[in-house]
């Protein structure tokens, strides 16, 4: 296995709404060992140290059906037990110290929302903004932060038209690259895709629209025009970024 597949095993235990801190450890521990985790009572404590005190624990508790974030509070509790320190004070410091491994292992990650896919797009683009991310037959790559701007700027028109959670945006487009551009975009919006197949009848179309009643349908100009008789609101993706106004990008 190569380090880049290494460190992408690594990452994919950590997605999810709350992943588990010794899954961040790891992934932490794997990508920069020598960053420090948190300051400790004795000093600072790093995420290649951390990793190899609490593995192994975690490794038995993990074994007998048992939460493995007490096994990183144990062993964060015994670098925190200083001489004159109560209990009391001991527990406080595991907690923050706890919780600003966290933060500094989200950090690394990239986001700090690893249960969605927006969330999850931005930590790859913050990891590997360079990286190829979407191609198609037409021959028009994207590199992650290429594919980030231009959903970004998609959204933004998006929601200046009304997407928003809660909404429904149709989606009509070929198989190409502004088709991932547009779905990503919708979600960034918190707005929801209605995928429409290009090839159907324009009845089973309309019908589909008819009941669920998109705020707008994105669509080249070859099926807005097929598709003209269906009530809503066709759209280019091009259009909705050229009549938006320009400000923050999308999250």
């Amino acid at each position: 296995m190569t380090d880049v597949e290494s460190t992408a095993s690594d990452i994919s235990l950590t997605w999810g709404s709350r992943p588990s801190t010794l899954h961040l450890i790891a992934f932490a521990a794997s990508v920069a060992p020598a960053q420090t985790a948190y300051e400790s009572a004795s000093g600072p404590v790093t995420f290649g140290e951390l990793y190899s005190r609490v593995s192994t624990t975690a490794g038995i508790f993990a074994a007998q059906g048992l939460d493995t974030e007490a096994a990183v509070g144990a062993g964060v509790t015994q670098t925190e037990a200083a001489a004159g320190r109560s209990p009391a004070d001991i527990a406080d410091a595991t907690r923050h110290a706890v919780a600003h491994m966290r933060a500094r292992a989200l950090e690394l990650v990239g986001s700090p929302d690893l249960g969605s896919i927006t969330g999850l797009f931005r930590s790859a683009v913050t990891r590997h903004g360079d990286r190829p991310a979407v191609s198609d037959s037409a021959g028009t790559p994207l590199t992650y932060r290429e594919l980030d701007e231009r959903t970004d700027e998609l959204a933004r028109g998006l929601r200046a038209a009304g997407a928003a959670p809660g909404e429904l945006v149709g989606v009509a487009l070929a198989r190409r690259t502004e088709l991932v551009v547009a779905l990503l975009a919708i979600l960034k919006t918190g707005a929801a895709y209605l995928p429409l197949d290009r090839s159907q009848p324009v009845a089973r179309a309309a019908s589909i629209v008819d009941d669920a009643q998109p705020l707008l349908v994105l669509a080249d100009e070859d099926i807005a025009h097929t598709w003209a008789e269906i009530d809503t609101r066709f759209a280019a993706p091009d259009d909705i970024v050229a009549a938006s106004p320009r400000g923050s990008g999308g999250g």
